[in-house]
């Protein structure tokens, strides 16, 4: 597994968890997940399906402890804000 890509797609939950659907649930979310993979297929490609987008949801979700997010912390990448 690409560890940059891991981690991309971590960010990425972690900041459509915290900044889209403000820590809510992704089934609360399913319109704006739906909205947003539109805008981000449009855009980036077909890399960002509700599909998709749902998976880096699970991951962060999965992976959001203090142990894990200190070790994807410590990689370099570039941050998604």
């Amino acid at each position: 597994v690409n560890s940059e890509i891991t981690i991309l797609y971590w960010n990425i939950g972690k900041y459509i968890t915290r900044n889209i659907l403000k820590n809510e649930k992704p089934e609360y979310g399913k319109a704006v997940i739906e909205s947003l993979s539109q805008k981000l297929v449009k855009e980036y490609g077909r890399g960002y399906s509700i599909r998709n987008i749902r998976k880096m949801l699970k991951f962060y979700e999965y992976f959001n402890n203090k142990e894990y997010s200190l070790t994807l912390s410590a990689q370099p990448y570039p941050a998604v804000n």
